[in-house]
């Protein structure tokens, strides 16, 4: 595949799936009452869990639309998108197109046009020179 074509592919990816998931955590951070009382029924899971996966989807999400830290953020996705697959035993396709695009994006990377990354071959456009990134 051309150099190119991948990165608008990477750069298609990563738009879709993270307003996917940045909107769920959104819609989920507006209503938490709402939020706790599903997940809790539907998981058992604490008040401070529905919290987490909220903002753990819209910080990925944000991380993702600008590419910042791609893999770190599709990582986030990736591990959310686990368990909403397993709570809702694979019947969720947006879970899993999502933990297939965020599995593609922990892989390749984000691509070119990203503002900040964690590996050093792929190209910087905005980041700090004295930051010491994550090595995935």
């Amino acid at each position: 595949m051309k150099t190119n074509a991948k990165n608008i592919l990477l750069l298609v990816i990563r738009l879709i799936a993270g307003a996917m998931i940045g909107y769920a955590g959104y819609i989920k951070l507006i209503d938490m009452d709402h939020t706790v009382n599903i997940l809790g029924g539907l998981t058992g899971l604490s008040a401070g869990f529905a919290w987490t996966v909220a903002l753990g989807e819209l910080l990925s999400g944000l991380g993702l639309i600008f590419g910042v830290w791609t893999r770190l953020a599709a990582t986030g996705v990736l591990i959310i998108m686990i368990g909403a697959v397993y709570y809702t035993k694979g019947q969720a396709i947006d879970a899993i197109l999502l933990l297939i695009g965020s599995a593609i994006l922990i892989t390749v990377g984000g691509g070119k046009w990203v503002v900040i990354t964690n590996r050093p071959k792929d190209k910087i456009i905005v980041a700090p020179s004295t930051i010491d990134l994550p090595k995935f």
